[in-house]
């Protein structure tokens, strides 16, 4: 057995098995772990959250999972599309702004999904790439800083999409880059700070992409991997602290990226893992939590085959089929049982065993 897909943010971790049971734990404040629970109340409007810090089943048939900041997405293996969670900014798409404890429905026919910190985005069988929620910064990419509680289209053609904080980027059938919303720090990548309400390409042969809180990461065809964006602690990975705004060459023989809150992570050809970047609440895994600025990518991990990275914490998976879990973990993130930090890693197996290594 495999683990097929995996999704981290600020607090919540969420993945999907081969038998398509979909687990996930951390915070649930406002109903992302669809358990039918919310925030609480005592003595009047002082509200607490429920942390999940074991995995709880919320779904089967799953083949894909998303979660944004208090929100969460799932594709089913019929291609329809679920989310549920906060909804304030219209992020589930359902035509409200309703907080949903359960899953809804909320398209069919859909292959790929993704999670902005208070939007979503999804591609669908004909290519077609559709989003909603916040869009104060243009991250949806409609021409508007207007928010959406259904889905509205902005392109056609998209194979891959990732939307970081406030800027969202996608990749086109043809290996062409596009990018919209944010851009303070560069993290379009258009050779410009000037934020984008449209997309902008800004590549050609990109196969993956990543975007971060304010930076971005891709990987071309040929295995090299490129950033852009903010850099005040050396998250992209170019050994300096300057913001980019057009993209640079970091590492070659790279299959996997994740892009998080003022780090990033790789994945090589040969398993290893690697991360840049600063190192806030062991979210490196290295058995540290010492606040320095890694300029110099430090290698974290082996045999790594695909990795999640949330605001402060990071998931990835072996090729063992273990899930591995380090970092923050105030509401459960990490789903060890535990609400602690934890710099260590730790191994999470497909039965949701724990074990300290």
């Amino acid at each position: 057995m495999a683990l097929t897909a995996l999704s981290a943010l600020v607090f919540q971790s969420k993945a999907a098995q081969p038998s398509g049971v979909a687990k996930g734990f951390g915070s649930f404040v406002n109903g992302q772990l669809a358990n039918g629970l919310r925030s609480g109340t005592v003595n009047g409007p002082q509200s607490y959250q429920h942390p999940v810090t074991g995995p709880e089943q919320v779904a089967t048939q799953v083949s894909a999972a998303a979660a944004g900041y208090y929100h969460s997405l799932f594709l089913k293996t019929d291609g329809s599309l679920w989310g549920m969670g906060l909804n304030d900014d219209g992020q589930l798409g359902d035509g409200t702004v309703d907080e949903r404890d359960y899953p809804v429905q909320l398209d069919t026919g859909v292959i790929s999904i993704a999670a902005g910190d208070f939007s979503s985005f999804y591609i669908k069988t004909d290519g077609s790439l559709w989003a909603m929620g916040r869009n104060d910064h243009g991250q949806l990419g409609d021409g508007t800083t207007i928010n959406h509680n259904v889905p509205v289209n902005i392109d056609g053609h998209v194979v891959a999409v990732s939307s970081g904080e406030m800027h969202t980027l996608y990749i086109k059938s043809d290996g062409s880059l596009w990018a919209t919303g944010s851009n303070s720090g560069g993290e379009l990548g258009d050779r410009t700070t000037t934020e984008r309400h449209t997309p902008v390409q800004v590549a050609t042969s990109v196969m993956r992409v990543s975007a971060g809180t304010g930076h971005s990461l891709f990987i071309k065809t040929d295995g090299s991997l490129w950033s852009m964006g903010n850099n005040s602690y050396s998250q992209l990975g170019d050994g300096g602290t300057t913001n980019r705004n057009t993209p640079a060459q970091v590492a070659a023989n790279v299959i996997g990226i994740a892009a998080g809150w003022e780090y990033s992570l790789f994945i090589k050809s040969d398993g290893s893992m690697w991360a840049v970047g600063i190192n806030w609440s062991g979210q490196f895994g290295n058995g540290t939590m010492d606040y320095s600025i890694h300029s110099i990518p430090t290698k974290i991990a082996t045999n790594a085959v695909s990795v999640a990275s949330g605001g402060n914490h990071t998931a990835w998976i072996s090729s063992d089929s273990t899930l591995w879990t380090t970092g923050y973990n105030l509401v459960g993130q990490l789903g060890n049982v535990r609400l602690a930090f934890n710099s260590a890693g730790l191994d999470r197996t497909l039965l949701g065993k724990i074990a300290c290594r």
